[in-house]
């Protein structure tokens, strides 16, 4: 019989990243970095990220969030995608690989409004993390709870 090759998942795990009052980026390069995730000693293959939003009241309908990915090194200096030094700091990406575009599709937006999106990551390499943008004209929802960005890792393993 032959041997079958299945994804083995990882726990969930949280990338730190505060979204809360990320004001808007007309052109979605103006956004937050989060913390880096070392892929050292996992080293998954793949990644699938889970990202979730919380729009401020009186959000423009029809506008996005875009994720970009920041990739990384294990060196003493390290490269990271835009030469992006300070995590968690608003940051101005030119260069990282834009890999999630979430939409705001209402109609109308009185109230705050969660939108929600996921993305395959493959081969994040040895560190690797996220950086948030959005162009709603209204800064995201005060309160850390209010977001989220988090991934399960996959490795194959052969049955």
């Amino acid at each position: 019989m032959a041997n079958e090759v299945k994804d083995l998942f990882g726990s969930t795990l949280a990338i730190t990243i505060n979204c809360s009052t990320l004001p808007s980026s007309t052109n979605l390069i103006i956004g937050r970095s989060g913390t880096m995730v070392t892929n050292m000693t996992r080293r998954y293959q793949d990644v699938m990220l889970y990202v979730k939003l919380l729009t401020g009241a009186s959000a423009v309908p029809n506008k996005t969030a875009m994720v970009y990915l920041v990739r990384g090194d294990s060196h003493a200096t390290p490269h990271r995608s835009d030469g992006i030094a300070s995590i968690g700091a608003t940051v101005t990406t030119w260069n990282a690989q834009p890999i999630l575009m979430m939409a705001n599709r209402r109609a109308t937006q009185a109230a705050a409004y969660n939108i929600y999106g996921e993305c395959l990551i493959n081969r994040p390499g040895p560190k690797w993390g996220v950086i948030v943008a959005h162009n709603m004209t209204k800064a995201l929802a005060v309160g850390t709870t209010n977001h989220y960005v988090r991934f399960v890792g996959m490795n194959p393993e052969v049955q």
